[in-house]
């Protein structure tokens, strides 16, 4: 046994967050024979983590993992009823100190009901006015093609918001179209309904979203497992959509709190759905690049993976052999990653030029680094093959009846910190699973020369999910226009 934890060890424990810092802070506890009882966190749910004082047992000591926000995860600790006493805070030379509220935390405590009150005021008495499409820091696909059809159809009550963007890259005219600073927050409290497609916590949002009909897109069918807001009590959304009725009964009530369930779809999945002149190019790389692109060769295959929250993004693949499989099969790989991982991938690639364009890979002529923040929907759906790995495009990519490769390389570590999956893989996997890169490269030529047997599973999760099959946005406006 180690020094690190002696003065624990036989005893219980809490820990917080539930992020890897939290988890490998756990692991090391348990290695000093420490019993950690679960994992306290302000913002995920799971199976073995808390939310709330009332959930522990009994008056055990929450130990925080050193980290940038480690002082606002004990004060949330404390609003949700953890002693202050109870807390301790990790440090980097593994010494453990008391939470201490400075004199200055006390200050934000006060100011922050103070704003509270102001914002609960502001929203009972100014008018109602628009429908708010409202994002923080990045504005998702879903979001900007719903804010975009419902402006067309009822241009004086739509407004796009954005708050704190962080340098995402758009389309010049949609940039401009987008408010933000202190325009957006007084749109925002006037608000008449909101639409969003992801949760938000910082402290305005959080209150208004109490006093106004809210209209949650949420953007995708999850494998992996979801915080969602279910633990906050005082949030209850007036409509949550998805694409799957499956979905809405069996698997987001539990972790989203909402007054209805709609299985109205998802509108970046309207271009799977639609033929090419159709398809809405809004904040994509446009039709005609598509089109001259596409001339070059017989086929386009997407290599779509998820985010890995541990932070360890390397990628195993072999680009010469992806190169010269492209090349016999006439085929071309696009790669389209996280906005966090496709930078990593951009500076190790040496990639340079504009990062808002499709750029072919430095040495090879058929692989491209698609632009990780603009919609890749309109080109997916001409994609002979999907590669991906937990991503939720693939319960997206059945409505095409096309191959589906699962690229899982990672599975036992991706689960370590992501947890156990909201759904079966039974439930999730309808194509090849392959695990190594030679085994990517021969089951990409298998389907190449048309050796898909997975058609029948295919259709039994579109069944199974009752996965919208029509597009989403007519019935969306219809509903965002109704919200009194």
């Amino acid at each position: 046994m180690s020094e690190r934890f002696s003065q624990f060890s036989g005893k219980s424990v809490y820990v917080a967050p539930a992020n890897p810092a939290g988890r490998a802070l756990a692991q090391h506890l348990r290695e000093d024979n420490v019993k950690v009882v679960a994992m306290v966190d302000n913002l995920k749910q799971g199976r073995d983590i808390i939310n709330h004082a009332e959930q522990a047992n009994g008056d055990i000591q929450v130990i925080v993992a050193e980290g940038r926000f480690q002082a606002e995860i004990c004060r949330g600790l404390v609003k949700k009823g953890f002693r202050k006493e109870a807390i301790l805070c990790h440090r980097a030379n593994q010494k453990l100190t008391p939470f201490r509220q400075s004199l200055t935390d006390l200050i934000k405590d006060v100011a922050e009901q103070a704003l509270r009150f102001s914002i609960r005021t502001l929203c009972r008495i100014l008018p109602a006015k628009k429908a708010v499409f409202y994002a923080e820091e990045f504005v998702d696909t879903n979001l900007l093609l719903a804010w975009h059809y419902y402006a067309g159809m009822h241009p004086d009550d739509a407004e796009l918001l954005g708050i704190n963007l962080k340098g995402q890259d758009m389309d010049g005219d949609l940039a401009v179209r987008i408010k933000s600073g202190w325009r957006a927050y007084w749109v925002l409290l006037r608000a008449r309904v909101i639409v969003i497609d992801h949760e938000y916590t910082s402290l305005l949002f959080s209150e208004v979203r109490l006093h106004k009909p809210v209209v949650q897109l949420w953007h995708g069918l999850p494998y992996k497992s979801l915080a969602g807001n279910a633990h906050f009590p005082n949030i209850c959304d007036t409509a949550f959509v998805s694409s799957s009725r499956w979905f809405n009964e069996h698997r987001f009530p539990h972790i989203f709190r909402a007054e209805e369930y709609l299985d109205y779809g998802y509108p970046r999945c309207d271009a799977l759905l639609q033929p090419k002149h159709q398809r809405n190019w809004l904040n994509s790389i446009p039709e005609e690049v598509f089109d001259s692109f596409t001339k070059n060769s017989q086929g386009i295959w997407v290599y779509m993976p998820t985010y890995r929250d541990s932070g360890d993004n390397s990628y195993l693949l072999n680009f010469d052999a992806l190169e010269s499989l492209c090349q016999q099969c006439d085929k071309t790989l696009i790669f389209k990653f996280h906005p966090f991982i496709s930078r990593k991938f951009r500076d190790a690639m040496g990639l340079k030029g504009d990062a808002d364009t499709l750029q072919a890979i430095p040495g090879y002529t058929r692989l491209f680094l698609f632009p990780s923040a603009r919609n890749i929907y309109p080109w997916l759906a001409d994609a002979e093959i999907l590669i991906t790995d937990y991503s939720s495009v693939a319960l997206d990519f059945l409505v095409l009846d096309k191959p589906i490769v699962y690229y899982q390389y990672d599975k036992e570590a991706y689960r370590h910190v992501r947890g156990e999956p909201m759904i079966k893989d039974s439930d999730f996997i309808a194509g090849p699973l392959v695990t190594t890169e030679s085994a990517l490269l021969a089951t990409l030529r298998e389907l190449t020369e048309g050796k898909d047997a997975f058609k029948h599973e295919r259709d039994a999760l579109i069944e199974k999910f009752a996965i919208r099959c029509q597009p989403s946005l007519p019935d969306i406006t219809a509903y965002i226009r109704a919200v009194a």
